[in-house]
């Protein structure tokens, strides 16, 4: 609850204080709005970050080094391959067991360093952008006298700034761009499977389906940041929501609380914490002017994940989910049984013609 200043754009924690894994995941835990509705999950992962911390640091550290040692070797290795066996060819291995062990060893080191390094590149820009909306949405929801609107309204504009940098082509947007086109080149593979091949329908549609999925996960996961700033949604976890949330400092008296109060405790106790802390304040300096600015900026600007300038938001995954999973099925099994048919046709009109000639 301390005063925020200019300087300190950090989400959580002092800004000279060195990061380490277990701050993002105790951040994360604090945050989150999934953890703090469930308790049972919220418990279960105090456990990871007290096992995290429990855990030797340098072991893994050295772990990664050694791996990433074992990589340089990898281009002379396929080099060497590529002259030692001329005569095999690439998408087959020798007949030699040393060198079988080698390329499963090689193989398996090289997964592991690219599955890290992929890992890495997509869920900690994802995280840290969750984190840096979600602090804001904290903030509006645990209020302080004289609640500085003003600022907030300036650090808003600021985290449209950073996010709009963070996800540009050459930083975070490119592996999410590079992973988005390899899972919709594997869905077009399956649909040209499909085409090309008789008796692997199955194959195919398993491919189609699965890469599309994996797509439209990834569009969702980056959807999420989009919500949390422009989500107008009365309980869900966004700056627009929090924010309304002032309208309960305006009103004299807990009358306007007491009715879901008798009619839905659940709901009085779960979703009207924000209103509950705004009213606790009651008696100081009015900001209405200030709020209506902050919330006016809100409302009319667009924050989020833009691919390509297209803003990737929770109705654009829905409408893209309807066309991949629903429209393009059908259309391609129609299309795909005329072709059946008509290469039918042109097969016993070929039969029937031969004898004749």
């Amino acid at each position: 609850q301390e005063p925020w200043r200019p300087g300190d754009l950090t989400p959580v924690g002092n800004t000279q204080a060195p990061w380490r894994p277990g701050d993002l995941l105790q951040a994360i835990k604090e945050f989150e709005p999934f953890f703090q509705r469930s308790k049972r999950f919220a418990d279960l992962f105090d456990k990871v970050i007290r096992r995290w911390d429990r855990c030797p640091k340098e072991c893994f550290k050295q772990t990664w080094k050694l791996l990433d040692i074992l990589m340089l070797f990898y281009g002379p290795y396929l080099a060497f391959r590529v002259f030692h066996y001329p005569q095999v060819p690439f998408s087959e291995q020798p007949k030699c067991l040393s060198w079988t062990i080698a390329s499963q060893f090689f193989g398996g080191v090289a997964y592991v360093c690219l599955l890290r390094k992929v890992f890495t590149a997509l869920l900690v820009p994802l995280l840290l952008s969750r984190l840096a909306v979600l602090r804001i949405i904290h903030e509006l929801g645990h209020p302080r006298e004289d609640f500085p609107w003003d600022e907030m309204t300036f650090r808003v504009r600021l985290l449209d700034k950073e996010l709009e940098k963070l996800w540009s082509i050459r930083n975070a947007g490119g592996p999410w761009i590079c992973a988005l086109l390899m899972a919709v080149a594997q869905a077009a593979r399956g649909v040209l499977l499909l085409f090309n091949t008789t008796g692997r329908m199955a194959e195919a549609m398993i491919l189609f389906f699965l890469a599309s999925f994996v797509a439209l996960l990834f569009l969702f996961f980056l959807s999420s940041i989009a919500s949390l700033c422009m989500s107008q949604n009365a309980t869900g976890a966004s700056i627009p929501s929090a924010a309304q949330s002032y309208g309960a400092y305006l009103v004299e008296g807990d009358a306007s609380l007491a009715l879901i109060r008798e009619c839905d405790s659940e709901l009085f106790e779960q979703e009207c914490k924000r209103e509950k802390a705004w009213q606790e304040l009651r008696g100081g300096r009015v900001h209405s002017a200030a709020q209506t600015r902050f919330m006016s900026y809100v409302n009319q600007n667009t924050m989020g994940v833009e691919i390509f300038g297209v803003l990737v938001t929770q109705k654009l995954v829905l409408q893209l989910a309807v066309k991949v999973l629903a429209e393009i099925p059908v259309v391609t099994s129609a299309f795909t049984c005329a072709f059946n048919y008509w290469h039918k046709q042109s097969i016993q009109t070929t039969t029937t013609t031969t004898p004749s000639s």
